[in-house]
């Protein structure tokens, strides 16, 4: 929520395939990452799905991204 609106109204199906939460891969593009942060299991990334393979959604990250990026995440998330 941002100025009591709600910034985020998709379902998880939704975000798990437009959102990739995991590693960074190598052939990540590093304008597809729209969240990085560092984390005992390597870099955590939440980026743009290119292939529409769902993943686990990690809700803390997500948090953590749409309060840093959030306007991106959204239209990311409302892409066709």
């Amino acid at each position: 929520m941002e100025n009591h609106k709600i910034l985020l109204n998709e379902t998880i199906n939704t975000i798990s395939e437009k959102l990739y939460f995991g590693v960074k891969k190598e052939e990540l593009e590093k304008e597809d990452i729209l969240y990085l942060e560092s984390s005992l299991h390597g870099d955590l990334v939440l980026a743009k799905n290119r292939n529409n393979t769902p993943s686990q959604v990690d809700i803390e990250l997500l948090f953590k991204a749409i309060s840093y990026n959030g306007e991106q995440i959204v239209n990311v998330l409302n892409s066709k």
